[in-house]
């Protein structure tokens, strides 16, 4: 008896270890509808038993480890880096954990499964990891937005500069210049919301129009215009 309590101390703590590692695993749980719509991608048509979610789902929970595990490890050679290159004195430990870290370390273990993970999720990961089809996409959606206000830009100051050349005309032919500068922000509003190719048409059309402008005259040229006319007929 006295020989086999050592055995039963060792089996119990042994007990007592996975019951521990199996507590500290369920901390890292996943939704099964999760892991069930990964396994039917991955091989589409197949049924998967309760027992093989379950041996899926152990995998992604040991996955989830060994990630965290190098990710940490890196950020501690990148910090031990840092320290030699900048000195002990003027640096600061970074103690977050960030994507950059997961994924330089997937990287290196595993390219094959970065690159997935890349393409899946490339919202998720830094610039430098993502896939460089949709790096091409993302640059040209940024040269689409930056040519798209700077025509709007433009677009605005043609505006601004007929208006103002209608201003200045409107002066010199007696047209009223306040109806002029009530009008010019609401045409100018009305080109933003056009097409491209409408905006430069009426851009173009608008100094034009701004030549044409009727002018007004004193109402006592009109009625004695009409007055020498009446005279006219009579004679």
């Amino acid at each position: 008896d006295g020989a086999l309590a050592p055995e039963g101390v060792a089996k119990a703590d042994a007990a007592g270890d996975l019951r521990q590692a199996q507590a500290d695993m369920a901390l890292v749980s996943l939704p099964s509808a999760g892991i069930k719509r990964i396994a039917k991608s991955g091989a589409p048509g197949v049924r998967f038993s309760g027992e093989a979610v379950a041996a899926l789902h152990r995998v992604a929970q040991t996955f989830i480890c060994f990630a965290t595990d190098s990710a940490l490890n890196e950020m501690r050679v990148e910090t031990e880096r840092a320290k030699r290159s900048r000195g002990k004195s003027s640096f600061t430990a970074k103690k977050t954990l960030g994507t950059d870290h997961v994924m330089r370390a997937i990287v290196a273990d595993l390219g094959p499964i970065a690159s997935k993970l890349a393409s899946l999720f490339p919202e998720l990961v830094p610039a430098e990891f993502r896939p460089v089809g949709i790096r091409l996409l993302e640059q040209l959606r940024e040269q689409q937005h930056k040519e798209q206000q700077n025509t709007e830009r433009e677009d605005a100051m043609a505006a601004r500069a007929a208006a103002e050349v209608a201003q200045t005309r409107g002066k010199d032919d007696g047209v009223d210049v306040a109806d002029l500068a009530a009008v010019a922000p609401a045409a100018t509003e009305a080109a933003a919301d056009e097409p491209p190719r409408k905006r430069a048409k009426l851009a173009e059309a608008a100094p034009k129009a701004a030549t044409k402008a009727p002018s007004s005259a004193p109402l006592s040229k009109f009625f004695g215009r009409c007055v020498a006319r009446a005279d006219d007929a009579a004679d």
